[in-house]
């Protein structure tokens, strides 16, 4: 799966973020965007939540970096 957002230029892949008993680790998720476990499979009926880095592990801008 990929989210794209022209506008923006993100084009980055999808991928799980299963959820532990301490909630969800999102910091391996680099330059992707990550759907939380526990939210709707993405395309599924309900909400899905997404998550991707404004700025990434080593300070550089993420996919959701312009987002306002």
């Amino acid at each position: 799966m990929t989210l794209s957002i022209p506008s923006l230029g993100v084009s980055t892949e999808i991928v799980g973020v299963p959820q532990t008993p301490s909630g969800w680790d999102v910091t391996w998720l680099d330059d992707s965007a990550g759907y939380l476990d526990g939210t709707a499979f993405p395309t599924w009926a309900g909400n899905t939540v997404l998550t991707a880095h404004v700025w990434d592990a080593n300070n550089a801008p993420g996919p959701f970096y312009a987002l306002d």
